[in-house]
């Protein structure tokens, strides 16, 4: 989808070479109380985060006009 290409080209830009997207690697769905409690260890050491708040869905991307 475009929002994922979008988000690696951004870090692949800014020399990052881990990229965590939350659709892959948080169980959706499931008891969120779970995942949400792990939430500090899963951003603690992010080096800046990308929200893609203005797109309607993961194939919009947030590169745009």
């Amino acid at each position: 989808p475009q929002t994922i290409r979008d988000a690696i080209l951004m870090t692949r830009s800014l020399g990052v070479f881990y990229l965590w997207i939350d659709a892959l690697c948080i169980i959706q769905g499931s008891d969120d109380r779970c995942e949400s409690a792990r939430m500090a260890d899963v951003y603690g050491n992010a080096c800046f985060a990308i929200i893609a708040a203005r797109t309607k869905s993961v194939n919009d991307g947030f590169f745009g006009p």
